[in-house]
C-alpha cells in the first residue's frame, strides 16, 4: 500500500521552507515532510494571502515540494464550489491530510491568532469548503496557531 499522502493546507501563508530568517517553526512542517519523503508532489495550499519575504525562493520551494496554491481572493472569482473543485481535483484518488491554520480566517473571525492577515475567509466559507471535501480519503487533520 502506498503510504504517501497529499496535503490540503488551509493557511494565510505558504510556509515556504526553512530559511535563515525563520528557521524551523509552525509553518515549516510541510517542507520538512516533503524533504523526508512523506508527502506526494501533488498537494495544495488554500487561503493564501500573506506577504512573502523571499518571493522567488519561497514560492519556488513550494512548487518544488509539489504545492499548488489557491489564494484567499480566488474565492471571489471561483466561488466556494470552485475552490472546493480545485482542492479535490488536486488530491483526488489519494490519501489526504488536512491542515487548518486558524490564520486562514479573517481576523474579524479569529482575532487571537498570532499571525493575522486581513482578507481571509469567513468561518462559514471555511466550514463550507471543509464540508465540500467529503468523499476524499482523509487520513488525518490538525488545527493550528491558536493563541
Amino acid at each position: 500500500m502506498d503510504k504517501l499522502i497529499n496535503v490540503v493546507s488551509c493557511s494565510s501563508a505558504t510556509g515556504g521552507g526553512i530559511s535563515h530568517y525563520a528557521g524551523v517553526n509552525h509553518g515549516t512542517f510541510l517542507h520538512i515532510a516533503h524533504e523526508e519523503g512523506l508527502i506526494r508532489n501533488t498537494s495544495i495550499h488554500a487561503g493564501i494571502r500573506a506577504p512573502v519575504i523571499r518571493p522567488k525562493g519561497d514560492l519556488r520551494n513550494d512548487l518544488r515540494c509539489g504545492f499548488e496554491m489557491v489564494k484567499a481572493r480566488d474565492i471571489d472569482r471561483l466561488g466556494i464550489q470552485g475552490v472546493i473543485d480545485q482542492l479535490k481535483k488536486r488530491v483526488a484518488g489519494t490519501r489526504v491530510y488536512i491542515s487548518v491554520d486558524i490564520d486562514v480566517l479573517d481576523p474579524a473571525f479569529a482575532p487571537a491568532t498570532g499571525t493575522s492577515e486581513v482578507g481571509g475567509w469567513s468561518t462559514r466559507e471555511l466550514l463550507t469548503i471543509l464540508d465540500g471535501l467529503e468523499g476524499l480519503e482523509v487520513v488525518g487533520a490538525d488545527v493550528g496557531t491558536l493563541h
